[in-house]
């Protein structure tokens, strides 16, 4: 392992080196938006382009923020969430699916009017999630440590139907992040466990 970390170390110092690289992509701060009354870490983040929206998920508060990618303000405020993790963002259905960990669900709102329209039963723990957008599925994690079982699941969600269409179970009690292939079949899962 200490030689693949050399290895890569090097790599990533020659190019970095190569005349021009670092100049052609330099990464500036452009702006700085308070977030006053926020506690805690902000677990992920899911975008409208065409709508100029970009969702927070504030997890410790509870809550889902939104904010106007133009103007930098906040103008709205999902409630009633009381874990949110991770989520995902349909354009064409005007959907917003939220992992609700304590909840053990997907929460599913509208987003032109906010309101909740839906639930998606999973296992405690409900968390980690990975999106493919061209058969609509989501992938979530759950059960493991919280749920107090040697294993956990990764369901499959059709978020066209808003169900749960399967389960896979993992023999392992703490799952992390997921991949999905981006020219294959394949799902790599962080076992963390």
């Amino acid at each position: 392992m200490t030689k693949k970390l050399v290895v890569v170390c090097v790599a990533v110092g020659l190019w970095a080196s190569i005349p021009g690289i670092a100049a052609e992509n330099p990464l500036t701060l452009q702006t700085s938006i308070p977030l006053p009354g926020i506690k805690g870490d902000f677990d992920h983040f899911a975008v409208d382009l065409d709508g100029h929206r970009l969702f927070l998920t504030a997890e410790a508060n509870g809550l889902v923020e939104v904010f106007d990618t133009q103007t930098n303000k906040l103008i709205h405020t999902i409630r009633g969430i009381e874990a949110p993790h991770s989520m995902v963002y349909r354009a064409d259905l005007k959907r917003l699916f939220i992992v609700d960990g304590d909840a053990s669900e997907i929460k599913v709102y509208d987003t032109n009017t906010y309101a909740l329209v839906g639930h998606v039963p999973l296992y405690i723990d409900a968390d980690s999630q990975a999106y493919d957008p061209e058969t609509k599925l989501m992938y979530v994690v759950s059960g493991g440590r919280e749920a107090h079982t040697p294993y956990s699941y990764i369901s499959v969600v059709d978020t066209t139907q808003s169900k749960k269409m399967a389960d896979i179970k993992v023999d392992a009690n703490w799952l992390e992040g997921l991949a999905l292939e981006k020219h294959g079949p394949r799902l790599f899962v962080n076992i963390t466990a």
